[in-house]
């Protein structure tokens, strides 16, 4: 984008101070996300404090903008689920500007959670298979996140307790998971690559898998403090997600329980068939290790097949030249995708 467009874009922005038609008056921006801005705000008609989202207008004549901030509209009407940000509205206002109003998101995101280093184990563990339960929920109605990241993650304190409530938000990139299609289909890359799934690295078909491979590497980031792959830029992160094999999370912080690296393992497997195969079994686990209790044994890494490399292990395949330069050709586009949309 364009320095001076830049400008313009948050001289606009910052003139929108109400939408639905009055309704609902914009207070602090709380997170800023894939289409749009979040406000805490107020519902002058019901009289109660919500969340509402605001399509930039800057995306107001994008056609494919529109379509995802309804589509996510659409998509969350769909799951009725403690953890999952409960739809209360959709319009548009004088001048184009689509809004979408949530119940009020209290707390904070897991993204600045984090910025302080890892969260206790039992805390970690307990926010993370929340956010697995409410993944869960999407895929039992046929949704697909895409696009899980710390920042997908609401955090409040239940004042009961003490313990955390999850809010998972920001479908803006979710689809509907279509059955029986193959998996060597071409898909256009999205998500952050931190987050993104080997196949989806790949631009392959990915299922509700790729999202179990995303919530794997926030429970390793919750609890260690680091990311599992890490690379230079996009495209060296991208390439590291088909074939580095991250540290285990007990050589980052020996105090955690063994039960830890069985579970990542299992969930950052390269191999979809790999993986755990359900959000419903991947909870299971994570709930066995926040009592203490061990989990079913998984497969070790083929040695044979792999070296050291960084801390990991990196995937020796005589194919593998081949599908780095393929890789490489797509995580250019994605880069470039990248400025394209988020640039200055």
């Amino acid at each position: 984008m364009e320095p001076g467009k830049t400008e313009q874009a948050k001289v606009e922005h910052a003139t929108v101070k109400e939408v639905g038609h009055g309704r609902y008056q914009l207070g602090r921006v709380i997170a800023r996300e894939s289409t749009g801005t979040v406000h805490e705000a107020h519902d002058s008609k019901a009289n109660l404090a919500v969340t509402v989202k605001v399509l930039h207008p800057t995306f107001t004549r994008d056609a494919t903008k529109i379509a995802r901030f309804t589509r996510e509209a659409q998509l969350l009407e769909r799951i009725q689920h403690p953890n999952v940000a409960r739809i209360l509205d959709l319009g548009e206002d004088e001048g184009g500007v689509l809004y979408l109003a949530m119940e009020s998101l209290q707390g904070r995101r897991l993204h600045d959670m984090l910025q302080a280093g890892p969260l206790p184990r039992e805390y970690g563990l307990s926010i993370v298979r929340q956010v697995v339960e409410g993944v869960g929920a999407a895929h039992e109605q046929g949704v697909l996140h895409r696009g899980l990241t710390p920042d997908s993650v609401m955090v409040d304190t239940d004042p009961r307790d003490g313990s955390a409530r999850v809010k998972l938000t920001d479908f803006g990139i979710a689809k509907l998971a279509e059955p029986g299609v193959a998996g060597g289909t071409v898909e256009l890359i999205t998500g952050k690559p931190e987050y993104m799934s080997p196949e989806q690295c790949q631009g392959k078909s990915a299922d509700q898998r790729a999202d179990l491979y995303a919530c794997g590497c926030i429970l390793y980031l919750t609890l260690t403090g680091r990311l599992p792959i890490t690379g230079r830029n996009p495209v060296d992160v991208i390439l590291a997600q088909c074939d580095k094999v991250p540290a285990p999370p007990t050589r980052i912080r020996p105090e955690l329980p063994e039960v830890i690296d069985r579970i990542c393992v299992k969930a950052l497997a390269k191999r979809p068939e790999d993986r755990y195969q359900s959000a419903g079994e991947l909870a299971s686990d994570i709930r066995q290790a926040e009592r203490g209790s061990s989990v079913s044994p998984v497969p070790s890494v083929d040695t044979r097949r792999v070296v050291a490399a960084g801390g990991g292990l990196r995937a020796q395949d005589p194919k593998w030249l081949l599908v780095s330069f393929a890789l490489g050709v797509a995580a250019a586009a994605l880069a470039l995708r990248f400025v394209l949309d988020w640039g200055p």
